[in-house]
């Protein structure tokens, strides 16, 4: 089961109403993170969005601390 964007956006700002936002987020190609309310949502946070390349979930790691 996917969840879709929008929701996607409210639990982001669940999340981030206790902790500070981060420069990027990195992320996988899903539809829930390649809609537009994920785009809206980060421009509107100053938030930059990484996407790995698609079938390449080790890159999920590769900026942590970054």
């Amino acid at each position: 089961m996917s969840i879709g964007g929008a929701r996607v956006c409210r639990i982001l700002d669940r999340v981030f109403l206790t902790r500070p936002l981060p420069e990027t987020v990195i992320l996988d190609n899903g539809p829930e993170f390649a809609g537009t309310a994920l785009d809206a949502w980060a421009a509107q946070h100053g938030v930059h969005l990484h996407f790995i390349q698609p079938g390449k979930p080790v890159q999920n790691a590769s900026m942590a601390g970054a």
